[in-house]
């Protein structure tokens, strides 16, 4: 092969530098435009702005490119600029808000001659989710410090259809919350299992749902009084029964759980000794009072209160008292009664000097009296605290004396003669 001629060599020199120059004699370098990865992919819910404004970097010879003229464009929703340049870090950014539909959307980024453009962004358009108790699991009861029966069930549902793996926060102040499961299934449903606290009384727990609306989902529940642990006497015992009459006060006894509630439990009553008898029962069967009464016989007594399907039991100790021969009583239906006639109102006709006695037969002490109503009047006086509470006024001079109970609603009559 001969070799080229000098002016041929030269020639191509010239062809191959003029290859390497612009028009202007400066050579050409490739203008690229790409995503800042941080801002693709993202994710909001329908209608609403992404996390992080959108960011095309452009750059030169891998120098960020200042100034660059870039226009956005979304498939769906709306971008905060339609066109905007890129700073001194070769960044443009724009802010996306996702439109109505749920679902993947994309957004373009164009620099006018650079590789890559127009640039693509994706992201996805979280729907509302619409959640529901199942009313299966609402409104349930239990005992204290146990669970109740049915679950707790929330179900999630996206644009009408299950959607799983969205977010549940469970809590209560009321008990424990347990397995309580922190994301749906593929039946769109999450579960948790509720345990009563130790207080009695409508108790409340809550699932806050992502991306639902509103407040969070309530559950209500009722937690009852455990099975009784103890028993206590709280009212009649180491009382006085006169032998002629029924006692001035119940016998009243309460049951507790084990947590301190009255556990609102039925009792059988029963006259262990002595002499007094249980009167008829006006609370109610197995209620947790009763009342008794003297049997004419002086001495003491034992009335015992068993809760039922226990072996829990109390007995109260009673004394039966010499009979008490009042002239007036007032009795539990708040009337005046006459002791010597039967008279109600009291009507009662006695001697000068005559002690006339009045009897409070329940327990009202300073809630009423005997007080005188009109001309001659007679020194008035409160029922006392003591059982059997009574008031004597000795009368001295004849006359009609009228009387009341100090609020009026019943009357009487003593006529000394």
């Amino acid at each position: 092969m001969k070799p080229l001629p000098l002016l041929a060599v030269v020639a191509v020199a010239v062809l191959a530098g003029q290859a390497c120059s612009d028009s202007t004699g400066e050579g050409s370098s490739a203008l690229i435009a790409t995503a800042v990865t941080a801002t693709d992919h993202q994710s909001a819910l329908v209608g609403t702005a992404l996390p992080r404004p959108l960011q095309v970097l452009v750059q030169v010879d891998g120098q960020p490119k200042a100034g660059a003229l870039v226009s956005w464009a979304p498939s769906t929703g709306s971008i905060t600029i339609s066109s905007g340049q890129t700073d001194t870090n070769g960044i443009a950014s724009a802010r996306w808000t996702l439109g109505a539909a749920s679902g993947e959307h994309a957004a373009y980024a164009t620099v006018d001659g650079a590789e890559g453009a127009p640039v693509q962004f994706t992201a996805t358009a979280l729907g509302h989710v619409y959640a529901t108790i199942d009313p299966r699991s609402n409104h349930q009861s239990a005992r204290v410090g146990m669970e109740l029966f049915r679950e707790l069930a929330v179900d999630a549902i996206v644009d009408g259809v299950a959607a799983e793996g969205i977010a549940v926060g469970w809590a209560t102040a009321d008990g424990e919350l347990l397995y309580a499961e922190d994301r749906t299934d593929a039946n769109g449903r999450a579960t948790a299992i509720w345990r009563m606290g130790s207080i009695t009384g409508s108790v409340t727990a809550h699932a806050s749902v992502e991306r639902m609306q509103g407040e969070p989902l309530a559950f209500l529940a009722w937690a009852l009084p455990g099975p009784p642990t103890s028993l206590e006497k709280v009212e009649g015992d180491q009382q006085l029964v006169p032998a002629n009459l029924p006692a001035f006060g119940p016998l009243r006894v309460v049951a507790y759980d084990r947590f301190g509630n009255d556990a609102l439990w039925a009792f059988a009553w029963s006259v262990e000794s002595g002499p007094v008898t249980l009167l008829p029962q006006t609370f109610g069967e197995n209620a947790p009072l009763t009342r008794v009464a003297g049997t004419g016989v002086e001495g003491e007594a034992v009335v015992r209160a068993t809760a039922l399907g226990t072996a829990l039991s109390v007995d109260f100790t009673l004394t039966a008292t010499p009979p008490l021969v009042p002239l007036v009583i007032l009795d539990e239906s708040y009337r005046f009664v006459s002791a010597q006639n039967g008279s109600i109102p009291a009507a009662d006709t006695v001697a000068v000097g005559t002690t006339v006695t009045w009897l409070l037969r329940y327990m009202g002490y300073d809630d009423y009296g005997v007080v005188s109503d009109g001309e001659p009047s007679f020194r008035m006086d409160y029922f006392p605290w003591e059982a059997p509470s009574m008031i004597a006024v000795t009368f001295t001079a004849p006359g009609t004396y009228r009387y009341t109970d100090l609020y009026g609603s019943t009357t009487g009559t003593v006529v000394v003669q």
